[in-house]
């Protein structure tokens, strides 16, 4: 890498490849530059920053397009316009939100950001976008409401896989199974607990102002509240009045063309986006596991932390997987590969 060090607007790849249980996990990246570089006698260190083919082109690519229909088709679009047919991604979740959604020549990442972030499903969840390691590039759309409900399962015989604490005894010495690990820290539990419930993460009353037709419409709230705020609804009139013959014997029905974003601050759609935030409430860390092969991010898995002689944990129990550090350190005669993963949950 040394060699091209000072060539300007190349982005250079490199492609990190490792079997483990008999899978070989191969994953191409962009090197977008270096930092920390340690220069010795004999030799130079420094850290590399890697992005996916995927986020290279998401960023880059700059849309001033309208788009119409679901939060999910409208993703979609986005994707194989700006990364191409090979690229692909993988819908977990349809979206029940719709409409329409001029893009203002900005970023595709950004783009498909905004409409990822008021998109719900049809148990009012909201949704995430990401890429797995073990997945060889492949990029998820996926929904809260799924994630909270697949558990990801040992391939050999279909149960769960769990993380647990293993403390080796006197004859009984420690067992590399999967899953296992005895350094677990609580990295928040419920801070800032009450600018959260000022900022209205467990709801508010909404009242909307509609300026189109001088109306103010009082919500009931739909979640735990004393709060109330007023939020200036988007004209449900802003496009065009469409005409489709997809009635009997060809019939015309006229309907009403809708921003994307005009039901963002009804009550159903806020109470989703505080969903995805009461999610960070309860962070989990859990260092050097053993690793489980072919996990990921988006997934379900229970924990179980044990007890001691003196106290004992509510923490057990099932998180969904926020991010997995894959660790590949060089121990003399080969690498040894552990896992650090970040746990949350809205409360224990």
């Amino acid at each position: 890498y040394d060699e091209v060090f000072g060539i300007l607007d190349d982005l250079w790849t490199i492609q990190i490849s490792f079997v483990y249980e008999e899978k070989e996990c191969t994953n191409d990246f962009f090197i977008n530059g270096v930092h920390n570089m340690k220069i010795k006698k004999s030799e130079k260190e420094y850290v590399m920053n890697l992005i996916s083919p995927v986020e290279q082109a998401l960023k880059l690519y700059k849309l001033n397009e309208v788009y119409s229909g679901t939060s999910h088709e409208i993703v979609g679009n986005i994707f194989t316009e700006c990364t191409g047919p090979a690229s692909k991604l993988i819908i977990n979740t349809p979206a029940i939100s719709k409409g329409k959604y001029i893009v203002p020549n900005i970023s595709a990442r950004q783009a498909i950001a905004n409409v990822v972030n008021a998109a719900i499903d049809a148990d009012n969840t909201g949704f995430y976008f990401f890429q797995r390691l073990f997945e060889d590039g492949v990029t998820r759309l996926m929904s809260l409401r799924f994630m909270a409900t697949n558990f990801f399962l040992r391939a050999s015989d279909g149960n769960k896989i769990k993380i647990y604490n293993y403390i080796p005894k006197a004859g009984n010495p420690h067992i590399n199974n999967q899953g296992s690990c005895n350094t677990f820290i609580q990295d928040e539990y419920k801070m800032n607990y009450i600018e959260k419930l000022a900022q209205g993460n467990w709801g508010n009353k909404i009242h909307h102002v509609l300026l189109d037709k001088t109306k103010v419409i009082k919500n009931e709230p739909i979640e735990q509240t004393i709060n109330e705020i007023t939020q200036y609804k988007i004209s449900d009139k802003l496009y065009d009045i469409n005409e489709v013959a997809d009635g009997p014997a060809g019939k015309i029905t006229r309907y009403q063309q809708k921003s994307l974003f005009s039901n963002i601050y009804d009550p159903n759609d806020v109470a989703s986006i505080n969903m995805k935030k009461r999610l960070l409430n309860v962070v989990l860390k859990a260092k050097k596991i053993v690793p489980i092969g072919g996990i990921g991010c988006g997934l379900s898995i229970n924990v179980e932390m044990g007890e001691g002689d003196k106290s004992k944990t509510i923490g057990d129990g099932n998180y969904v997987i926020a991010d997995i550090n894959h660790i590949f350190s060089w121990e003399g005669n080969g690498y040894n590969y552990q896992q650090d993963m970040t746990l949350i949950r809205e409360m224990a």
